[in-house]
């Protein structure tokens, strides 16, 4: 009872200082602002001559983190601070008193959506709530992470990049529930379950089932939807079976009850990855495991090694499979591959070792804070330079992540020319700011070079001030370069070269900040430099002059004069889907498809009237639509452009025979009255026609092409499969079996190629091939590994309405020796 009494109290200390703070910084606000009036009464003074460079009293940063306050200034942490602007989806208003929840985003995870997101997110402190103008700022423990806002029924969540606004638009929310049973209808617990739009399969929500075989996708019509009321969603099994379970769900209207799915059994992969050694390969690697079942489209996933191993579930039975682990460098050349038969049995794990070529370590250490301790769990920025009075060469080089007692190591990742020049690496910590200049070895060791420990000082303050609009008000996320002037070369010349010409001003982007909500900025280095400036740009703003100023200048006010707006806008349609038929554009200048809300953005470079068109797909190659004469940046014009009186919305599913989901699928569309498409797609499509009805000609790769005429829309158009490829080994040849395997390779049009594998007897098929010509390779493999053959025979196929055959028409003796050729290569390569 007294532990919580004491909770409580120190919850009501720390929330009446923040009132205070709030009230005391509104206060000074107002004194500035009125300081500003001055600055408005005589525009036509220079930005110089308005710089005031008075002692101005800094705001302590302790007060903030003594209020207890989440809001990491962009001014004190540029690489940490984002705004969050919340807005509704009907009309884009500020939504005022909106929750904000953040979470850094683990670049070492392999689920970075979904369920684990959704659990760090509720695990995560309530970071706050929107302001009158429906902002927010937040500070992330990296550079990138999630954000999400909820407002009553409405929901939004996004991407958050450091020194970036995050805008988030609030839409209605609800769950989507899916229950997974096998065979026989026993729960499936574990298994991952997707949503996604079927015609936007960017954007996808997954969730894994709980002991009763039941996934509960949260959030699941914000995330998809964006506010629409219709569409299809696609509803599967995350997993590498070629047979995998998936459904087609009409999401009008939103789907209350559970979605049923069915799942075959599977089984395992754990990939264990070496080095030449045959020790564990600790630094991260890439693994990407495929799986093929003759006659389906291949499955394949892609995860992140942990501790030199991955482990895929959810394998299909009978499958093969092909491992692919890339360098841990990125290098091309040094990727380890293997082909090998997957589980057979459910529930069966098989493991696969691949070796691969460790980087060379590139240096390793402890980093410490400055007063000694160790700088736990933290992100490093390592840069390197080519001398202490120039910035970083290539900008970041790479992040290292500190463990529990501040070592970290890293691999070489770069080409070494980037690090041939380099005279040190300079360190930096994302969290503060705090940075420490490492001389390197050259050359470096193979065994990589020991920094031991580091300790990370704080940078000082160069200038700090505020930026200000010309009417006086405080302009937020203005951009602050940092300039910077030196005299002496990179590096030392030879004998009898001197150094000519004036230096130019130069940028340090790694120093260069965002203002926060208030206009305020400061600007943080170590004193390096010969002269140092800083310019400042801002959105609707022009930019301003290179201003100089003496180190540790504080309290100076830039008025930056204001620019041409861009124009904005929205397109009005039905769902989302259509309007990515849309494309908004305006004579010689950028334009582009409207958002999944319908908005859209054309800068301009002069307030002249211009024409903004408006082209939809399908309707001809000139515009839909013309607004003539814009000027005014809230034209009422631009703000609804409502499509859906003029057109109507036509939306088809081409599937296989009883709703088999197609890879690609080609259509070729024509209306009544002359509007036409040329389309690819996974075989859902929305259309946008001025007629009802669409004519479509069908095709797809290993189905037969079909007409359709007279479509609506909602229509689902059913392909037949194409004819089946029949491959006999004749009783004169051996049959395989006992380390003979039979590789028949299949290729046709449009790029179209399978593998078939013969491992036991003398037939086999490829289900599905396409019309037309078709190549057939065979060649003869040895042992578990494919990627070894001999070919013994080409031939060529014409496939048109019927099953084809073709048969192994060699002598016996070449196969023995095409098959002592690859044993015997496969034996040199073990030596």
């Amino acid at each position: 009872m007294m532990r919580a009494l004491s909770w409580s109290l120190a919850v009501a200390i720390v929330l009446t200082i923040v009132l205070l703070y709030l009230f005391l910084s509104r206060e000074r606000d107002g004194e500035r602002d009125g300081e500003s009036a001055e600055i408005a009464a005589n525009p036509q003074k220079s930005t110089e001559q308005l710089l005031s460079v008075e002692q101005a009293a800094a705001e302590p940063a302790s007060r903030e983190a003594a209020a207890g306050l989440r809001d990491k200034s962009s001014s004190q942490d540029p690489s940490t601070a984002v705004l969050v602007r919340v807005v509704d989806w009907q009309h884009f208003a500020p939504v005022v008193g909106a929750e904000v929840r953040w979470a850094s985003y683990d670049w070492m995870s392999n689920a970075w959506g979904g369920a684990e997101r959704d659990a760090r997110l509720l695990a995560s402190a309530l970071v706050g709530t929107t302001d009158e103008r429906g902002e927010f700022r937040v500070g992330l423990d990296d550079t990138l992470g999630f954000v999400q806002a909820r407002s009553g029924e409405l929901w939004a969540e996004g991407s958050a990049v450091a020194g970036n606004v995050c805008e988030l638009v609030l839409a209605p929310d609800g769950e989507l529930v899916v229950e997974v049973r096998d065979e026989s209808g026993t729960p499936l617990s574990g298994i991952t379950v997707r949503a996604e739009r079927s015609s936007r399969r960017k954007t996808a929500v997954e969730a894994e089932t709980n002991a009763e075989g039941v996934a509960r996708l949260g959030h699941a019509r914000a995330r998809l939807m964006a506010g629409a009321t219709g569409g299809t969603l696609l509803v599967s099994i995350v997993s590498l079976d070629p047979t995998r379970a998936a459904s087609l769900v009409s999401a009008s209207p939103w789907p209350t009850e559970a979605i049923a799915l069915r799942m075959g059994a599977t089984g395992e992969v754990l990939v264990r990855l070496v080095n030449s050694r045959g020790e564990t390969l600790e630094a991260p690697v890439q693994v990407l495991l495929g799986a093929s079942i003759e006659g389906l489209p291949r499955a394949g996933s892609q995860l992140m090694s942990r501790a030199g191993e991955v482990l895929f579930r959810n394998v299909g039975l009978d499958a093969q499979l092909d491992v692919l682990a890339g360098s841990p460098d990125g290098r091309r050349g040094h990727e380890s591959r293997k082909e090998c038969p997957g589980p057979t049995r459910p529930g069966e794990r098989i493991e696969v070792t691949l070796e691969i070529d460790e980087p060379p370590l590139l240096f390793s250490g402890r980093a410490l804070r400055e007063d000694g301790t160790p700088l736990r769990f933290e992100a490093l920025d390592v840069s390197p330079r080519d001398a202490a009075h120039l910035p970083t060469t290539v900008g970041v080089l790479g992040r290292v992540r500190t463990d529990g007692e501040g070592r970290f190591r890293m691999f070489e990742r770069y080409p070494e020319w980037m690090l041939t020049d380099a005279a040190s690496m300079l360190v930096r910590a994302q969290t503060d700011g705090a940075e420490c200049e490492v001389p390197l070895l050259s050359p470096a060791p193979s065994s990589g070079i020991e920094l031991g420990d580091i300790r990370l000082l704080a940078v000082p303050s160069l200038v700090s001030g505020r930026v200000l609009s010309s009417d006086g008000g405080a302009i937020a996320d203005a951009w602050i370069s940092l300039q910077y002037k030196s005299s002496r070369p990179p590096r030392p010349l030879p004998d009898g070269v001197e150094v000519g010409g004036v230096p130019e001003w130069s940028t340090d982007s790694s120093r260069s900040v965002l203002s926060d909500a208030r206009g305020h900025f400061e600007l943080r280095a170590p004193p390096v430099y010969e002269s140092t400036a800083f310019q400042v740009w801002a959105e609707g703003y022009e930019p301003g002059p290179t201003l100089s100023f003496p180190s540790g200048t504080q309290g100076i006010e830039v008025v930056l004069q204001r620019g041409v707006v861009p124009l904005r806008g929205r397109v009005l349609l039905r769902t989302p889907d259509a309007l990515a038929r849309v494309f908004v554009s305006a004579a010689g200048l950028s334009g582009g498809k409207p958002d999944a809300f319908g908005r859209f953005m054309i800068l301009r470079r002069t307030l002249a009237p211009i024409d903004v068109d408006v082209r939809v797909d399908g309707q001809g190659p000139e515009p839909f639509l013309t607004i003539t004469q814009v000027t005014d940046a809230d034209d009422p014009r631009l703000a609804a452009i409502d499509l859906r009186p003029q057109l109507n919305e036509i939306r088809v599913h081409v599937a296989g025979r009883g709703g088999e989901l197609l890879p690609e699928v080609k259509l070729m569309g024509q209306t009544p009255t002359g509007g036409g498409w040329q389309i690819f797609s996974d075989g859902d499509v929305t259309l946008l026609s001025r007629d009802l009805t669409v004519d479509f000609d069908v095709t797809a790769v290993t189905f037969r092409p079909a007409n359709f005429r007279a479509v609506r829309d909602g229509v689902v158009l059913e392909l037949e499969p194409a004819p089946a490829l029949l491959l006999h080994v004749p009783q004169s040849l051996p049959a395989a079996g006992d380390g003979l395997a039979y590789v028949i390779d299949v290729s046709g049009e449009d790029k179209w190629s399978h593998r078939a594998v013969l491992r036991a007897g003398r037939t086999a098929q490829v289900p599905r091939v396409p019309l037309g010509k078709l190549d057939v390779r065979w060649s003869v493999a040895g042992g578990e590994s494919l990627l070894d053959d001999e070919t013994l025979q080409r031939s060529t196929l014409e496939v048109e309405t019927v099953d084809v055959e073709c048969t192994l028409e060699v002598s016996p003796e070449a196969v023995g020796a095409a098959l002592a050729d690859v044993q015997a290569r496969a034996r040199k390569s073990v030596k």
